[in-house]
């Protein structure tokens, strides 16, 4: 059932915040980066940066980086469903600025440009349709224009349920352990000519491959041929 009322969406909203803090609390979390410290919140770490993370793994960098200031602007659809995500996600501590690929994503942009030079950005970039974990070149402009270096977030779940939605959204299981991993900063050129955005979009979807596959491997406790960030 698709909620309309706004009284709905923002009771549904406080309900799913509180569902998310309580379940996401369980987990216990390990962050292992691959080169400097990049977890925002944490001893030793400076800058602002424009964190990407595949779709499916929402829940646990959701959780993690609620409680920073100045709050995290996270880029959300404006489909239709995107108003209960907006209203969690605000109720979870951060700004949620609405635009895609396909709708508002060009004011949403200027939004996050903005706001890059005080606080942290997170963006989907294989949302909010797919294909799932493929980089859309948006993030690619939006670190251009920003002059903010792009770092790839993964993220595994030693157990978890996976949906069978188009992004297979992880849940992780009551209690298991999660694995967060950064790697090194992408920097974008601030006037990258248009035959670059390729080579940039290839760059990042490698480190976010290489990232997911090193925490992964933790999660499994197998070795891990990632262990080194280009």
């Amino acid at each position: 059932m698709k909620l309309r009322n706004p009284r709905l969406i923002s009771c549904a909203a406080w309900i799913g915040a509180q569902v998310i803090r309580g379940w996401m609390g369980t987990v216990r979390c390990r962050y292992e980066p691959l080169g400097a410290n990049l977890l925002p919140g944490t001893k030793g770490f400076a800058g602002n940066y424009l964190y990407t993370f595949w779709h499916d793994s929402i829940l646990l960098p959701t959780f993690r980086y609620r409680n920073l200031r100045p709050r995290v602007r996270i880029m959300i659809s404006q489909h239709r469903d995107g108003q209960l995500i907006a209203e969690t996600a605000e109720r979870l501590g951060y700004i949620a600025v609405r635009g895609s690929s396909t709708h508002g994503g060009l004011e949403a942009m200027r939004q996050l440009i903005q706001a890059s030079r005080e606080s942290q950005i997170v963006v989907t970039p294989d949302g909010p349709r797919g294909p799932r974990r493929v980089m859309q070149p948006g993030p690619i402009y939006l670190a251009s224009r920003a002059g903010i270096p792009i770092v790839a977030l993964g993220v595994a779940y030693q157990r978890a349920w996976r949906a069978k939605s188009w992004d297979r959204f992880e849940v992780p299981r009551p209690f298991t352990r999660a694995i967060l991993v950064t790697t090194q900063p992408v920097c974008v050129p601030s006037r990258i000519k248009p035959e670059e955005f390729e080579r940039y979009r290839m760059l990042v979807q490698e480190q976010m491959d290489r990232a997911n596959g090193h925490a992964q491997a933790i999660a499994e406790d197998r070795p891990s041929q990632l262990a080194v960030a280009a």
